[in-house]
Parts: structure tokens; C-alpha cells; sequence
């Protein structure tokens, strides 16, 4: 046996103690040793003597500490992102309906797709027909609705997730939906026809404060919109899961901790989850000076995570299949004309897209685009082929990554702080058994 090459080990984050800290980015295992039991695994990886005790060499195995002289991790990493990157039984699509919008953020990437067209009854039905080709296929149907704001064509979404129900029902498809929105329109009516409509969860974003939301989140006519966001918090509080996104840069990252303050105050916490959101110069359309750095990101996102009592779970750092929907297979994003993207970073840059609907899907595709997105390795990228984060990044965000844009993930930076936070969670008992990324103690 010998040590896995995806092992971090800390002696001394836990205070006032000689506890070792163990965390495999290959299994997302994460254990506290103590003194003896580091001693034993240190004689076994270093100087090849036996652990007696069989439970704790199990765990040791089991979690990936400890693997086989022979085994090439690596090569297990290639295989399991290839696995989940080309399997086709779970189909996501990002649906915008309109790319309409009754905002104006100032950071909006979207913003030279600005148009009033929703999406025809023709293209709607080529989406449905594609869904029912590949029905038999399908173990899942995982649906998100986007935008341009999307509650704009509430018809639209009705009428395709009834079809997609009914395709789903038929042919026994566990089907899954979300929704996108700035919240403006998100009112009781509303979200309970987006239940009936399957939708399981909800997105909203808030860049903070009042004062701070309303001059970067403002209506079409210029006039601020977070009373109204958080009054329709209010009136669907206990109905859907809120996940509540904070877009974070240079102009606000110092007033975020306040919005967390008003949900606590409205009673709002325990049914809104927010968590920070990097703005990025997606496709040059915001000032890349005004957005932080992704080690500034980092550490940022820690400490407000930390010192908001927001559930460490969320950002632990566990490995991953693939990186995102944009480098799956069978995931797309089409817009209200029926193009298709990989990324919904390019939706309405027509350069970016790899196919349309409304077209023979079995052939017309840029596949050279599509190439980019699904063929990159990063296990035989000199950059990071054999860095230690490579699990749980995978060469990174694929769009950043053809903008040459920085592609590593935030825990390059500060794992250290985070495995120190995740630590002190375990130990306090609230990290469960059933998350795959948590060992138990040893």
C-alpha cells in the first residue's frame, strides 16, 4: 500500500491539541487522527510497516488515504469525469424562454441580448420533441429556467414542463426542475404555478442592502426593486426552497454581511440559503477591475460564510464527476430562438452556439465548438495534470478557461482555512454520515 497523491495533511489547525487533520481530494474524505493512529499510518506510507488494527486500516482504505502500490489515481480521475461527463442517461437543459428583462444591472452580461421576443409555440414544441426522442434513454430530466427574466413567459414555462410531465410520467423519468429569476415577479400566484409546474427550487439574487441593491439591480425606468423582492420573500416564505445569490465585487463586498442581517430580522434565514456569487468580466461586458480576485473571492467567501452561521457543508470542497453542465454531454441551453449553447455565459452570442432546435439535431452541430467544451483533459493539462486540487477542479471553469481567463478553483488558495472550518463542524457533530464527502473521525 502507499499514500495517496491527493492527500493534505494538518498538523495544527486544530487549537490546543496534537490531533492530525486528514482530507483526500479524490474521495472528499475528511478525518481527525489521533496521535497514535497518525504515528501508524505514518509508519505504514513512509516505512511500509504493518497497521494490526483492521478497522482503521479499512477506513484508511476505504477513504482513499491508502491505496494499492499499483493503482494509478490519475487514471481513476480520467475515468470517473469521462463517465459522467459522456453518460446520457440524465438530460439538463437551461430553457430561456425570453430574453426579455425588466432590469438593468449594471454587471449584466446579457445585456446586448436584450430583445421582447419570448419563444415561439414552434420552437417550444421542437424542445418537447427533442425530450420525447430521447425519452426512453432517460433515468432523469433535469430542467432550469432562465433568462432575460423568465417569469416574463410564465405561459411559455407552463405549457412545456406540462409536456415534459407528461413525457416524464410515461416514461418513468425522475424530473427535476429550477427557476432563475431576479424575484421582481415572484409573487404567491406565481410560485405556486411553478410548483405545479414541478419546479422544486428557486433562485433569487440580492446584491446586498437597499441602498446597495437598488443603484446595481434596478428596474428598466431606473427605480429600485428591493422592497419588492423582499416582500414577496415574505408572502412565499415556507412555500419552495429560496436559495438567495449575492453577486459580490469590489463596489459591495463590504455591505453583504447586512442582507444576511435582514433575513434574520424578517424571519427570512431559515427558509432563504444565500450564499456569494463572483462577478466575472463574462464576454467583457463589465469592468474587470471592479471584480475581486479569486483569492481575494476566497477568502472572502469563508469569512462570510463563517461569520454569517451559514452551513460550512455548502462549500465543502468535494471532488467532482464533471465540472458543470457546460462540459456534460447531454446538457444544453437554448434560448427563445432555439439555439443551443453549452455555456449560459454565451446565450444569445450566436458565434457560441452549437446547434438549434428547430433544426436536425443529429447533424447540424459546430462541432469544433462542441469539441472545446467536451474533449478537454485536464489529467494531460501540464498545468494541471499533477496539481493536488485536480479532483475537485478538473481543470476548471470551461468558459474561463477558453477566455483565458484564471481557471483555478477558490480552494487553491486558502484549503487550509477551509479544511480548518470543515474540521471544527465534524467535530461538532453537524456534518452527517450521508454526505459522500465526510469520513467519520478516526
Amino acid at each position: 500500500m502507499k499514500a495517496s497523491q491527493y492527500n493534505f495533511i494538518f498538523n495544527d489547525i486544530i487549537e490546543n491539541t496534537d490531533k492530525t487533520v486528514l482530507y483526500n481530494s479524490r474521495t472528499g474524505a475528511l478525518a481527525v487522527l489521533e496521535p497514535e493512529y497518525y504515528k501508524q499510518f505514518c509508519e505504514l506510507t513512509n516505512n511500509g510497516l504493518a497497521i494490526n488494527n483492521d478497522t482503521y486500516l479499512k477506513n484508511l482504505i476505504e477513504c482513499g488515504y491508502i491505496v494499492e502500490d499499483n493503482m494509478n489515481e490519475k487514471a481513476y480521475v480520467k475515468v470517473n469525469l469521462l463517465k459522467n461527463r459522456f453518460e446520457s442517461s440524465n438530460l439538463m437543459l437551461t430553457i430561456a424562454p425570453t430574453m426579455a428583462c425588466n432590469f438593468r444591472c449594471v454587471y449584466c452580461f446579457e445585456k446586448d441580448q436584450y430583445h421582447n421576443k419570448t419563444m415561439s409555440q414552434e420552437t417550444a414544441q421542437s424542445i418537447v420533441n427533442f425530450v420525447k426522442t430521447n425519452a426512453s434513454k432517460l433515468d432523469t430530466l433535469n430542467v432550469t429556467w432562465y433568462g432575460g427574466e423568465p417569469l416574463i413567459a410564465m405561459k411559455q414555462i407552463v405549457r412545456i414542463s406540462e409536456d415534459f410531465l407528461e413525457i416524464c410520467k410515461e416514461n418513468n423519468i425522475q424530473y427535476t426542475a429550477s427557476v432563475i429569476t431576479n424575484g421582481y415577479l415572484l409573487n404567491k400566484e406565481k410560485v405556486q404555478t411553478l410548483i405545479s409546474c414541478g419546479v422544486n427550487d428557486i433562485q433569487v439574487t440580492v446584491d446586498g442592502p437597499k441602498e446597495v441593491h437598488d443603484l446595481r439591480r434596478p428596474l428598466v425606468s431606473g427605480r429600485g426593486t428591493f422592497d419588492v423582492i423582499m416582500n414577496n420573500l415574505k408572502q412565499i416564505k415556507g412555500m419552495i426552497k429560496i436559495f438567495m445569490r449575492i453577486n459580490t465585487d469590489q463596489d459591495n463586498w463590504l455591505n453583504l454581511h447586512e442582507i444576511v442581517g435582514f433575513l434574520k430580522e424578517n424571519s427570512l434565514l431559515e427558509n432563504v440559503i444565500p450564499y456569494l456569487g463572483l462577478v466575472t468580466p463574462t464576454n467583457g461586458k463589465y469592468e474587470g477591475t471592479k471584480c475581486l480576485t479569486d483569492e481575494m473571492y476566497s477568502k472572502f467567501n469563508l469569512k462570510f460564510m463563517s461569520e454569517n452561521d451559514i452551513p460550512i457543508s455548502y462549500i465543502y470542497p468535494a471532488p467532482k464527476g464533471n465540472y458543470c453542465s457546460a462540459d456534460k454531454y447531454n446538457s444544453f441551453v437554448i434560448d427563445p430562438l432555439g439555439h443551443l449553447y453549452k455555456c449560459w455565459s454565451d446565450i444569445g452570442i450566436i458565434e457560441q452556439c452549437v446547434g438549434n432546435i428547430n433544426e436536425d439535431t443529429s447533424v447540424n452541430w459546430n462541432t469544433e465548438l462542441l469539441g472545446c467544451y467536451l474533449l478537454y483533459d485536464p489529467t494531460e493539462d501540464e498545468k494541471c495534470s499533477d496539481c493536488k486540487y485536480l479532483p475537485v477542479c478538473l481543470g476548471g471553469c470551461p468558459h474561463n478557461r477558453m477566455a483565458d481567463f484564471n481557471i483555478c478553483e477558490q480552494y487553491r488558495y486558502n484549503l487550509q482555512e477551509y479544511i480548518t472550518e470543515c474540521t471544527k463542524v465534524l467535530l461538532a457533530g453537524q456534518l452527517t454520515e450521508n454526505k459522500k464527502e465526510v469520513s467519520e473521525s478516526c
